[in-house]
């Protein structure tokens, strides 16, 4: 876990260096769903659930390509019962004046959870330049490991400096 706060840190303090780099920050909704399978003594137990609350956070949007950009982020979720930090790895396409799409995967750490804290998901989502700065971005993070795997829908605004 120390590694993954130290790259991102180290990312970020690249990425205020180099003027082409956008730095960023964000907050909005999270709805998580879960599915897992739990054993009772008496047999396995599937146990699914949904929660909500909020997440906020802070991105950087770094040129790769004339349309493309990497888009990594580092937030904190604020949700019921699972309190986590979430960085999604996206690479961010334009396919016309303010209108993106983003794909990637997102590294998750669950700040509450007794045993597996640690699980890998898959990004998609899209993002609306409402102007230069100021944006709207919804985005659908899909567990992929995990004794309990945790999706979550994020829909959320962002002012970029």
């Amino acid at each position: 876990m120390k590694k993954i706060i130290l790259s991102a840190i180290a990312v970020l303090a690249f990425g205020l260096t180099n003027a082409q780099m956008k730095f960023g920050v964000k907050a909005g909704f999270v709805a998580q769903s879960y599915k897992a399978t739990v054993d009772s003594g008496f047999g396995t137990v599937s146990v699914t659930g949904s929660e909500s609350g909020f997440f906020g956070g802070v991105f950087l949007d770094i040129p790769i390509a004339d349309k493309m950009q990497f888009h990594p982020e580092v937030d904190f979720a604020a949700i019921t019962n699972n309190n986590s930090l979430v960085a999604p790895l996206l690479i961010k396409y334009s396919f016309f004046e303010g209108f993106n799409a983003m794909a990637g995967p997102g590294l998750n750490y669950s700040l509450d959870a007794k045993s597996d804290e640690f699980s890998v998901s898959a990004d998609v989502g899209a993002s609306y330049d409402i102007t230069q700065n100021f944006g709207a971005d919804i985005r659908y993070d899909i567990g992929l490991t995990g004794d309990s795997k945790i999706s979550g829908l994020f829909v959320g605004a962002y002012y970029r400096f």
